[in-house]
């Protein structure tokens, strides 16, 4: 889903394991040392990416085309608009991150963690074994999901309690 004329940066393993090496520093410190992961509008085309943390990185637009995530920390990463066409998330925690705009063509969610995940506008129709218990909490305006799947409104309304509850929170504190 990139658009048309969009460059990507291409890594060397030798670039890449830096990011990567820099990025654990920076979680275990607490950002007090190393790198956040940037790896927006990067090619990681195939690239295996097993259990590896990246909480937090930095994925927008990225290219994981058939890349293996499965296994993989993604909590609260931005993975906006990234190409996960045939990737595999079996097994990934993805709780908190923002998958929106992304097609998922062919992508394995075997088992993956979408829990409160702002999904907005991205297309489920063609994923890999999802089921609608992943999805608890998730921002679905504007999903489109596969035939048959049916979110009850639990599941949606769990999103739109915590979203409200924010503004609450927000215009209440406006009235000091």
């Amino acid at each position: 889903m990139h658009m048309v004329g969009h460059t990507l940066k291409k890594l060397t393993d030798e670039q890449l394991t830096h990011i990567l090496r820099d990025h654990q520093t920076w979680l275990h410190s607490h950002g007090k040392s190393g790198k956040q992961a940037d790896l927006a509008d990067t090619d990681l085309e195939g690239i295996d990416l097993i259990g590896r943390n990246l909480q937090k990185a930095n994925l927008k637009r990225a290219r994981l085309h058939a890349t293996n995530l499965s296994f993989a920390d993604l909590t609260m990463a931005d993975l906006r608009h990234a190409d996960l066409t045939k990737a595999d998330l079996s097994l990934t925690c993805l709780h908190g991150a923002n998958l929106s705009g992304i097609s998922f063509q062919e992508t394995n969610l075997r088992d993956a963690k979408l829990s409160e995940t702002d999904l907005r506008y991205s297309d489920l129709t063609k994923a890999n074994d999802l089921i609608e218990s992943q999805l608890g909490g998730a921002n679905l305006s504007g999903v489109k999901l596969p035939e048959g799947l049916r979110v009850d409104d639990s599941v949606a309304e769990v999103g739109d309690l915590a979203k409200n509850a924010k503004l609450v929170l927000i215009s209440g504190l406006g009235d000091e």
